[in-house]
């Protein structure tokens, strides 16, 4: 098994197992990782591929010429690591969805969110806004 660091996207910066799988599904033909490790309060992510030579080979597809899809201006680094930390891993929590999950990605509709958040009071109410400038 061949592990490699992607230096730019991690939990800090907001990025998903799902973010980093969609960049190689979009690319196709792309050998995809086994496993993504997301570290809580880190940067960074590790994806673990097969063998070297499909680690390789993903890596050279992406690796300064891929970003994520919300992001696709700024691409992605990766680099080989011999193995994930072990450290790091200690008590981190499982970040796996449950095994009976279904995710409905469009369960609400642009306009339906719209008028959802147009519906909640954004304006501070009360004696406690006089106190916020103290």
């Amino acid at each position: 098994m061949q592990h490699v660091l992607v230096c730019n996207a991690g939990v800090v910066t907001g990025s998903s197992r799902e973010d980093l799988l969609e960049v190689f599904h979009r690319l196709g033909g792309v050998p995809l990782p086994l496993s993504v490790a997301l570290l809580p309060g880190k940067s960074y992510s590790f994806l673990s591929f097969a063998s070297s030579t499909e680690a390789e080979e993903a890596t050279n597809a992406v690796n300064g010429k891929e970003g994520l899809q919300q992001q696709p201006q700024q691409p992605l680094y990766l680099a080989y690591v011999d193995r994930i930390p072990e450290k790091s891993l200690e008590g981190a929590p499982d970040f796996s969805a449950p095994p009976d999950l279904v995710l409905c990605p469009d369960f609400v509709s642009e306009e339906e969110e719209g008028d959802m958040l147009g519906s909640m009071e954004w304006e501070e109410q009360g004696s406690n806004k006089s106190l916020r400038n103290r």
